[in-house]
């Protein structure tokens, strides 16, 4: 073992003959490892570099135990280390062999990896999506795809999963949560603190409810004749780990982009959501600082979590130690600090890819890891979540599209980004966490809940779920909610004045169609006298533009809308919807071209016809057109008998 540690030190510090590195071993031996595997081309430079840092980690160690030998090599020669003036015998070392520029294989190696680094930024990516024509389906690799609906079904499997288990851990317990009213302190960064400690919430003794009721169970009771089951509490604690691997699931696929698996999380309430925060130090990298990263709960998760960290947890931590004891096993299983453990260590990503690997396979059957998904919901997000992938800059004071509200700043002798990091600071937060990156966060969220159709929020109490027949009467009423917001009169809303269209309500009654008659509905009511919007529902006014949907979509979310930008045209010839505006426009005869611009359809059969002049007759024909949505989002389809 010794002869074998004098070679590597040989290797080591190895000179240079005729200032050619090529001359030593070490860097002989590090350009065939810039060859592929057959041979048969060479690597990027992304793929060379992790190459390049073993050899100068392994070196640094070489050069460490020659200079400060832990222990005395008898055979070679070699005394331990003296107790004192290490870092004079570690100086001499380290100014031979280890500085930039000095002739040894280390500090060539070194050059090496810096330009590699360099090169590889300008290498192309790794990884390329291909999308259908439709944009309903992604492909990646040589036989992989995937359609949207599918992708949405694995959030919906870790929800669903996570749901069943803690309805079986439950024991039927269905405790009251109003989210609205639950208290959080961020600011506050005691080891162990969260809601569930805070006094003004009385989660303190909720867990003791459900100790009883699994006590006293008829069917997998914990208790029998004053005696714990320990057959039954093993089996709790397994279900137990198996909810806490679909809440894990759940966080990563549920919440907007995909944090790296390893990440460590903190669990919050803010403004009657649920949320993690986690800090990226990948940043450091290139500024030397970390950015915090919220992601919100969608309600559906952010139950079963409420349940868990109130109720299942705190009984597991009880049972761990009635089977344990207080031996050293009982104690480094108890839970502790970390929410993903296994005896007292957080989980390793291995076991998060695995986890995904495992219901990726059960739901799409292919198997995908954490690195492949990551590129998925990036390139899904930028082609069908367009709103998350526009740039949001709070400090823009100069633009054209900078918000008004940075006048204060300047009111106050301020630029936006002094203002915020120094300035009339919410002691209520971190301050690198406030309310208005909060806010921008949770609109990223609640963008991503739209897109895998899951609800944001809940007005009532989270957990809990109408009788069955009041769900079939809402799903038979959306619908109508639906219609009756597309009926509301325009100059009701923001009292603009509305303006209209007498030619096409004219063609739309000779089609044989009444136009839409604005009346109040039994869910909404626009009053003429004070130009508000009512939610009959809610007996409370509703604001104009996007909270009309945020309020539909969230506070009723029990309804089930469809999103017209995802929904495919009508067939030609069916009957006018007459909630929805009818207008005359122009069809292509060759084609199925349609277009509501006269312009726009001269110029298309100008490129697909050219040989047609004006004398000939057209090659387009008037028709009636209907859309569900208008703009660049238009999809036209022919109405009545044309």
């Amino acid at each position: 073992m010794e002869n074998a540690r004098e070679e590597t030190q040989h290797y080591a510090d190895e000179n240079f003959e005729n200032g050619q590195p090529g001359s030593t071993l070490l860097i002989h031996f590090s350009g065939i490892l810039g060859f592929s595997a057959d041979c048969r081309q060479f690597r990027l430079a992304r793929q060379y570099c992790p190459h390049l840092s073993g050899l100068i980690y392994v070196q640094r160690l070489i050069f460490l135990e020659s200079a400060l030998p832990l222990s005395s090599y008898v055979t070679i020669g070699i005394e331990q280390r003296p107790r004192i003036q290490q870092l004079e015998r570690l100086n001499k070392v380290r100014e031979r062999y280890m500085v930039a520029g000095s002739p040894t294989p280390l500090a060539e190696l070194h050059s090496l990896r810096n330009f590699g680094h360099r090169v590889a930024r300008t290498e192309p990516p790794t990884f390329f999506l291909h999308w259908s024509d439709d944009g309903d389906r992604v492909s990646w690799g040589d036989d992989s795809s995937l359609s949207m609906q599918d992708f949405r079904g694995l959030a919906d499997y870790f929800i669903t999963r996570a749901e069943e288990l803690c309805d079986e851990l439950m024991y039927g317990f269905e405790p009251h949560f109003d989210l609205s009213k639950i208290k959080d302190d961020m600011t506050n960064t005691q080891p162990g603190y969260s809601f569930v400690m805070h006094p003004d919430n009385g989660f303190e003794n909720i867990y003791k409810d459900l100790l009883v009721r699994a006590c006293t169970s008829r069917t997998g009771k914990l208790a029998k004749q004053g005696q714990w089951n320990f057959k039954a509490i093993t089996s709790y604690l397994r279900l137990m780990t198996r909810l806490e691997e679909m809440l894990g699931g759940g966080y990563l696929t549920a919440c907007g982009q995909v944090p790296r698996p390893c990440a460590t999380r903190g669990m919050f309430i803010w403004n009657g959501s649920v949320a993690y925060a986690l800090q990226h130090h990948k940043a450091k990298r290139s500024t030397n600082q970390e950015f915090y990263v919220v992601r919100f709960l969608p309600i559906r998760l952010a139950t079963v979590t409420l349940k868990y960290l109130t109720c299942i947890r705190r009984v597991g931590a009880l049972l761990r130690r009635e089977q344990f004891g207080q031996s050293s096993l009982g104690r480094s299983s108890l839970p502790g600090f970390l929410f993903f453990q296994s005896n007292g260590k957080a989980w390793t990503s291995t076991r998060l890819t695995a986890l995904l690997k495992a219901a990726s396979k059960k739901v799409w059957d292919q198997e995908v890891n954490s690195r492949v998904y990551r590129q998925l919901t990036i390139g899904i997000t930028e082609k069908h979540v367009r709103e998350v992938y526009s740039p949001f800059n709070r400090y823009d004071d100069r633009s054209t599209d900078a918000d008004r509200n940075v006048v204060f700043a300047w009111q106050s002798g301020h630029r936006p980004m002094q203002r915020a990091v120094t300035y009339g600071l919410d002691g209520a937060y971190p301050h690198q966490l406030q309310p208005s990156l909060l806010r921008a966060y949770e609109w990223a969220s609640t963008r991503w809940h739209e897109f895998l159709h899951q609800a944001s929020k809940k007005g009532a109490h989270v957990d809990e779920d109408p009788p069955t027949s009041i769900k079939r009467s809402m799903r038979a009423e959306s619908y109508k909610v639906a219609t009756f917001i597309s009926q509301i009169d325009v100059q009701s809303i923001n009292g603009t004045k509305k303006r209209k269209n007498h030619t096409s309500g004219e063609k739309l009654r000779q089609a044989g169609e009444s136009p839409p008659n604005h009346t109040p509905a039994r869910h909404i009511y626009s009053t003429v006298q004070h130009h508000i919007l009512v939610c009959l529902l809610c007996k409370a006014a509703v604001r104009p533009g996007r909270a009309i949907e945020n309020h539909f979509r969230h506070l009723h979310s029990g309804w089930t809308l469809g999103d017209p930008m995802n929904m495919a045209p009508l067939d030609d010839g069916s009957k006018v919807i007459t909630e929805l505006a009818a207008q005359w426009g122009y069809s292509c005869k060759s084609c199925i071209y349609m277009t509501i611009s006269r312009k726009n359809v001269l110029k298309h059969c100008a490129q697909h016809k050219p040989g047609i002049s004006k004398a000939n007759a057209p090659a387009w024909k008037e028709v009636l057109l209907q859309t569900f949505m208008k703009g660049r989002y238009a999809q036209y389809w022919i109405v009545g008998d044309t």
